[in-house]
């Protein structure tokens, strides 16, 4: 009895899990579409002062929001990797096509 307990527990658990994502997973993609945005934005970038760049950033995350927002899919496949995840985040909502040389 004990042991059917566990099992249950287990399977439970693993009910639970699925789907969650850790969080430093989520910031370490945030990051690689971060730095991929500032090397895409590099130039305008450049051109803007030092006190504007922040709401740059947040601009441009707040993309990703209002497409999940407006029900577009950000995935069209589930991703297999961080470096997955973020490509297809970069396509999906910035048009942006994520070679791993540029990162």
């Amino acid at each position: 009895e004990e042991n059917e307990d566990d099992e249950k527990k287990k399977k439970k658990k693993k009910k639970q899990k699925k789907g969650q994502v850790k969080t430093m997973t989520v910031n370490n993609v945030f990051l690689i579409v971060a730095r991929k945005l500032c090397i895409h934005c590099a130039s305008e970038i450049r051109q803007k002062e030092m006190a504007t760049i922040p709401a740059l950033a947040i601009m441009k995350m707040k993309d990703i929001f209002e497409c999940i927002l407006n029900g577009n899919k950000i995935f069209l496949t589930e991703p297999i990797s961080k470096l997955d995840a973020a490509a297809q985040i970069l396509h999906q909502v910035y048009d942006i096509e994520l070679q791993e040389t540029t990162l």
